[in-house]
């Protein structure tokens, strides 16, 4: 199976960047990591506007990678943390403007793969 990946896209309310960032970080990836034990990566990036000063609040996205591909057991899994009541989510995080997006991502190649 190829590698997988979860692309979560999350938004701060405006003014709390710093506090969505610290529950990110120590609350948030380990929950998911412990709702998908498979998880062997996890980066968090920036999205980069076009123009940074009319950008207004940063927009991010999480990449969690799955080596095994399983995306119908992570979903699962994911899902069944979430309706369990196992992940809260943080006041910073913003669910009306901006609201969180997942996607799952199957890997076509990798570095060194052919094309």
């Amino acid at each position: 199976m190829a590698r997988a990946a979860l692309l979560a896209f999350s938004s701060p309310v405006p003014g709390r960047t710093e506090e969505l960032t610290e529950w990110y970080d120590k609350v948030h990836i380990p929950d998911v990591r412990a709702a998908i034990p498979a998880i062997d990566r996890v980066v968090r990036y920036r999205i980069v506007e076009e123009v940074e000063e009319s950008a207004g609040e940063p927009r991010f996205v999480t990449v969690y990678e799955i080596p095994d591909g399983d995306v119908a057991d992570a979903s699962a899994r994911l899902t069944a943390a979430l309706r369990g009541g196992g992940m809260a989510l943080s006041p910073a995080l913003d669910l009306a403007d901006r609201p969180p997006v997942i996607q799952w991502a199957v890997a076509e190649s990798a570095e060194g793969d052919a094309p």
